[in-house]
């Protein structure tokens, strides 16, 4: 069984909140949920395609120092501590990759598995991503997570 296929269904049966917060760094968790195309039983319209895997190249990034200690800041406010948070930071490249971990990543496991409101307890979350905040996608996050 692959790593993702476990986050999966551990969370959905609710195992997902036993695990410590330090297995993020091994995983990603992602979710989906709150994307109603993705969400629900959809009736295929077409054959299914065949994509061939092949091996990813791994390419050295440069963490933008601006963005990764926006995001150090947040997870520190929910909660996380220790290498977690300086890990997650070092994969923030520049604003974008930002709101995309926010997105997917952090505020849905905040939500759905550690059952915390973020926007509640982080004050950086809601200075960048609230209601006077300069995120992109502020809409998005409040609609989806406040």
């Amino acid at each position: 069984m692959t790593t993702r296929f476990l986050m999966f269904l551990m969370s959905r049966c609710g195992t997902l909140s036993y695990v410590p917060d330090e297995s993020m760094r091994y995983c990603n968790y992602l979710n989906f949920n709150r994307i109603a195309a993705l969400v629900g039983d959809k009736e295929l319209t077409e054959d299914p395609s065949y994509i061939l895997e092949s091996e990813a190249t791994v390419h050295p990034v440069a963490a933008d120092a601006r963005w990764s200690a926006v995001l150090t800041e947040i997870l520190d406010d929910i909660g996380f501590r220790g290498a977690l948070p300086a890990y997650k930071a070092s994969l923030v490249v520049d604003e974008l990759a930002l709101c995309r971990m926010l997105a997917f990543d952090i505020l849905p496991y905040c939500i759905d598995v550690l059952k915390i409101a973020p926007f509640s307890i982080s004050e950086r979350l809601v200075k960048y991503a609230g209601d006077s905040g300069r995120c992109l996608y502020k809409d998005l996050f409040r609609r989806w997570f406040a």
